[in-house]
């Protein structure tokens, strides 16, 4: 029975809590209520929470559910304003904290560039570094962050991505914690 939990804890996938957004381009509440709105009509979204002086947004997600970082985009694009900044909120096992290393979460397939540490219950913030998920001085930041194929395009593709598994063509998103 205990090897059978630990072979359980080692399959197990690792878990989004949330998302931590920064929109740009907005002026006032009337701007931030216009993307909390279409923040809420996202199936997956179980509560959204604004700081209207970091022009931030706290996205909370429903548990074992398939997540869409770009939907997010989408949603806030639709608003009428950018995104500036998107981190992936979620508890991750250490040994899955390697650089260079692909992550599966809620249906969501991450690249994992570069890991400066890792608290110990293994909460972690994974910042996107796609360029969609970018405000244009850290697009410029970060334009040079990797040379796989797949950064380039946000596409699964290349052999780190067929050995890793993911299927060709499946959208993946390139995260530094």
């Amino acid at each position: 029975m205990a090897c059978l939990g630990v072979l359980m804890a080692f399959g197990a996938e690792a878990q989004v809590s949330s998302f931590r957004l920064q929109a740009s381009g907005l002026t006032c509440a009337l701007c931030a209520r216009s993307i909390h709105k279409n923040l809420e009509t996202v199936p997956w979204i179980s509560r959204v929470e604004t700081d209207l002086e970091k022009s931030e947004f706290v996205i909370s997600v429903k548990p074992d559910m398939t997540l869409d970082p770009d939907m997010i985009r989408k949603r806030v694009e639709e608003a009428g304003f950018g995104v500036a900044g998107l981190s992936v909120n979620a508890r991750i096992r250490p040994e899955e904290t390697v650089a260079d290393r692909h992550v599966s979460m809620n249906g969501m397939y991450l690249h994992i560039i570069s890991v400066k540490s890792l608290p110990a219950d293994g909460a972690s913030s994974m910042r996107l570094i796609d360029k969609a998920f970018l405000g244009t001085k850290d697009q410029k930041r970060y334009a040079r962050a990797s040379r796989h194929e797949c950064f380039l395009t946000g596409k699964a593709s290349g052999e780190c991505c067929r050995s890793a598994s993911i299927p060709e063509g499946s959208s993946i998103f390139h995260v530094i914690m």
